[in-house]
């Protein structure tokens, strides 16, 4: 048996193939990203799953698609925390930029954006990933991302800048005290899952003129900081993964046509093109 994972920061996406690449079980867990999990939460949570400790001596093949995932040393994080589940299967773990590269392509050379929890880019030829701009982490990047989608909103609200009827709809919703968000933010586990996790609001209200210019201004963000340093490939196409590519693709296509690309792909989950990639 062959084990496929597609993972995010909160959510992971499992496939289960036979050796004739036939699928016999997809389920989900919770995400793995080795910045924000260590190797005994990995084999915590995967023990917890019933069905794939009743399978884990079978599968003889893992191949793990990560967010976070973009060093040998943080990729064993996920190997160790899988190894200890997993004991007879050998254990390949790679960005889940390539994921995304191989569930976008088809032939042309493209440029790649995920927009999760979390963002990343690249440009993909059909054999080689190239990758201008380093990942730096909710914090300092993550542009277009939705936990900055989240922090934009929250920064709108705390400050007195959205609008009156919005600022009382989110009150409603959330009766946030900065205590309570500091709470979530500097001491809890997966701050940037728990920032994304404002998107529930954000998209409810993407059609209110505030909301909407908001939210592409994240995406304008993306452009400049993610994109437009590719320019010398000369590719004026871009895919996404992601679910955030994929709820708001319709403002995301408009920004790309502010910065003169074009929009060919959108998949929330890459993890179908991985299971057809690995049939082959």
């Amino acid at each position: 048996m062959i084990g496929i994972v597609d993972s995010g920061s909160t959510k992971a996406d499992f496939v289960i193939l036979d050796d004739n690449g036939i699928e016999l079980k997809r389920l989900r867990t919770v995400g793995f990203n080795p910045l924000f999990i260590t190797s005994e939460e990995v084999a915590k949570a995967l023990k917890e799953n019933s069905t794939l400790t009743s399978l884990a001596s079978e599968i003889k093949e893992i191949h793990f698609f990560g967010a976070g995932c973009r060093s040998a040393e943080l990729n064993q994080i996920i190997k160790d925390g899988f190894q200890k589940v997993f004991t007879q299967a050998q254990l390949n773990v790679d960005s889940d930029l390539l994921a995304a590269c191989y569930a976008v392509y088809d032939i042309h050379p493209t440029m790649v954006g995920i927009l999760g929890t979390g963002s990343n880019s690249c440009y993909f030829d059909g054999q080689n990933v190239v990758k201008e701009t380093p990942s730096i982490g909710f914090i300092l990047g993550d542009e277009g991302a939705g936990n900055h989608i989240g922090r934009s909103l929250l920064r709108a609200y705390y400050t007195k800048k959205l609008p009156e009827d919005l600022r009382l709809k989110f009150n409603e919703q959330y009766n946030l005290s900065v205590q309570e968000l500091l709470e979530n933010i500097h001491r809890k586990a997966f701050p940037n899952a728990y920032l994304a996790s404002f998107n529930e609001f954000a998209f409810k209200f993407k059609e209110d003129a505030f909301m909407k210019e908001l939210i592409q201004d994240c995406f304008r963000e993306y452009f400049i900081y993610q994109v437009e340093p590719y320019h010398k490939y000369d590719c004026k196409e871009i895919s996404f993964i992601g679910s955030i590519a994929f709820y708001y693709q319709d403002l995301i296509q408009e920004v790309a046509q502010e910065f003169g690309f074009k929009v060919n792909k959108t998949l929330q989950k890459p993890i179908n093109g991985l299971v057809d990639y690995f049939s082959r």
